[in-house]
This record gives C-alpha cells, structure tokens and sequence, in this order.
C-alpha cells in the first residue's frame, strides 16, 4: 500500500511540473493560436529552431520609397497583411519580421510586381514553424499607395495566408485571390471584378454613383457581404460554408449559389435571379425581377416584391412565403405540397376532391405574370398587393 502511495504521489507530482513548465514556457514564448499585428516585447532566452537553425523572431526589417507612376499592380506573395491605400504619391512600403521571408518588388514600364521568396534554409520547417502558434510573429505587411483619382488598368492579387484591404480605388480589372484571410473592399470603382477566397469573410462595397460590367465572388467557408453594386452585364455568387447578405444589387442576371449558409437580399433589382442554397433559409426583400427562380434543399423561402413574368419556388424542406406588390388579378399562380397547408392573404385554403384533401390549388388563369411554388414538406404563404 505505501509503495502504491509513493507511486501515485510521483505521478500527480509529474503532473504538477509538466503545468508549471507549461505555463512558464507560456509567459515566454507568448504562445497563442492566431496572429498578432504588433511585436510582443517578450524576451526570447531560447530562440526556435527550423531545420537546426536559430531564428530571431524579434528581426524586423522595412523598406520604404517613392515611385514613379503605374497603372498595373501585380502581387503574388505567401504571407502578409496586403493593404492599398490613397494618398498623395506613387510609395511603396514594405514590413518583414524575421529571416523566413525575402521581399522584392519591381517598377518597370507602368507595372508594380511584388513577391516574396521562402529562404531555403527554413522552407522545410516554415509550416509548422509559423503555423502551431508556438511563437509570436508579427504579421509582415505590404503597403501600396496611389494619389486619390488614379485610374489603373488592372489590379491583381495573389494571397497565400494574410488580410488584404482595399480602399478607395479605380481600376478595369480587379482580380483577387486568396487562401487564408479576410478580405475589406471598399469605395471600389471596377469595371470588371473577379473575387476568389478560400477561407476568410469577404466584404466588398462600391460608390453609389458607380456602374461596372460583371462581378464575381467565390468563397469556399466564410461570409460574405456585397453592398451598392450595380454592374451592366452578371453578378456571380457561390459561397460553399457561409452566410451571404447582398444589399441595393442590380445587374441584367444576378446568380447565387449556396451550400450551406443563409442567404439573404435586400433591394434588389435584376431581369432574372437565380438563388439556389442547399442548407439554411433564403430571404428575399424589396425586389424587383421579371424572372425569379429559388431552389431550396433545407431552408425557409420567404420573398417580397414586385415580381414579373415567371416566378418558380421549389423546396424540399421548408415553409415558402411570397408577399407580392401587384394586385391578386395580375398573377397566376399554382401552388402545391406533399406535407403542408396553403395560405392566400392569409385565408387557409382547401380543395377536397373525391373525399380527399387536393395537394395543390390554383388560380388567377390568364394572368400575365406566373407564379410556381412547390414545398415537398412545408407550407406555402401567398400574399398579394404588399411591398
């Protein structure tokens, strides 16, 4: 019996140590999982290795020199805070810590080009070096300026793992790709946009006063929030792990495609919108569209607006609910459900037809304006002469 005392005395005293060395190793590495955007004046008594080699995370290197003027930007880096800035000069500004990363750029016949090159002593190690959080590291950064009212040609950005935020600029042609990092876009003046992020949020919003040519988004898992865009020709949205909210949007076609996550419009006016959305609700308010088209998997459908020639709802399950601004003498409609109730300006309403309960109605024949609603398992609102 004493020598399973002392036994289980030395474990719990093993224990012990390894918490109090864990916590020491804490308060001197400063170990937490994420980024931090400043130094932490920590003393480092034991510097990390990669590959056998000691790196001082306390280096910091900056560059910093005016430009003559360009019209192109191209960036393809790994790692860094990206951030597009107006100001009075063409300056570009560059932040590194640490020797895991050589920066460089080039000005030359109206193009910026920035990289960054992995130093090949540390490449091997760099993953888990800079990613287990077991050391600080100031996040490197990237800063481009331009004069306010400059007009570029294309705006390029490639992103590994880093923030990127744009502000306050006009180009024809944004194109922006990311892995790792969210995304801030605003006062954005582009004709032409192309926005890729594999995981991150992404908020984008343009000047009222502004009309482009075609969008498009695509994020693998994050949020994204579209507000005041207005292009000539498509808008584009697929998101596959992440809420989608899209305010004052008009295009000539407006496409959402949605995994899982809700999506919801607000002020909306296109010829013809197509929202599909596997997993979570779909809300649609203040629209306006000729052709509206809604497939949902699981999920509310709930819609108010002025709908024109074809409206068709499919939803699997789910309650649909359409509060539309045109008088009921100006709709067709025919709705059905295998499970669910039929609401009209909020009457229930009923067919019995051999003894048995109609699993559709319909009415308004002849109208101009058709409207199709389905819900395998849910029940269906219509509502007529509501904004």
């Amino acid at each position: 019996m004493k020598n399973r005392t002392k036994l289980i005395t030395v474990i719990c005293s093993m224990i012990l140590l390894v918490g109090v060395l864990t916590s020491v190793s804490q308060r001197i590495y400063g170990i937490h999982m994420g980024r931090i955007s400043e130094i932490e004046k920590i003393p480092v008594f034991f510097p990390p290795k990669v590959n056998g080699i000691r790196v001082d995370i306390t280096a910091k290197e900056e560059h910093e020199k005016e430009l003559e003027e360009f019209q192109n930007i191209e960036i393809k880096i790994d790692e860094a805070l990206v951030r597009l800035i107006p100001g009075n000069t063409f300056k570009v500004y560059i932040c590194s810590y640490t020797d895991l990363w050589n920066f460089h750029y080039e000005n030359k016949n109206g193009i910026l080009k920035i990289g960054d090159e992995k130093n090949a002593k540390y490449t091997k190690g760099r993953d888990y070096f800079t990613t287990s959080g077991l050391w600080n590291i100031p996040e490197n950064r990237i800063d481009i300026y331009y004069p306010s009212g400059t007009q570029f040609q294309t705006v390029k950005i490639f992103n590994e793992y880093g923030d990127t935020r744009i502000n306050n600029i006009a180009t024809n042609t944004l194109d922006l790709n990311m892995h790792s990092g969210n995304a801030i876009v605003e006062n954005i003046r582009a004709k032409n946009m192309d926005l890729k992020v594999d995981y991150g949020d992404l908020t984008l919003a343009c000047p009222l006063d502004f009309q482009g040519e075609q969008a498009a988004f695509a994020l693998h898992s994050g949020d994204l929030s579209v507000t005041d865009l207005y292009c000539k020709n498509e808008i584009k949205i697929q998101s596959e792990y992440g809420d989608f909210i899209g305010k004052r949007l008009s295009g000539a076609s407006l496409d959402v495609k949605s995994h899982s996550g809700d999506v919801e419009l607000i002020n909306i006016q296109s010829d013809k919108i197509t929202v599909s959305n596997n997993y979570g609700d779909i809300g649609i308010q203040s629209l306006t569209a000729q052709e509206l088209q809604i497939e949902s998997q699981n999920g509310d459908v709930n819609v108010s607006g002025d709908l024109g020639i074809n409206t068709t709802v499919t939803s699997q399950n789910g309650d649909v609910k359409l509060n539309l601004a045109g008088e009921k003498s100006a709709y067709e409609y025919m709705l059905s459900s295998n499970c669910g109730e039929f609401f009209v300006n909020g009457t229930a309403v009923e067919i019995i037809m051999n003894g048995e309960r109609s699993d559709s109605i319909q009415g308004g024949a002849g109208a101009k304006n058709k409207i199709k609603a389905q819900s395998s398992n849910g029940d269906i609102y219509l509502s007529f002469g509501k904004k």
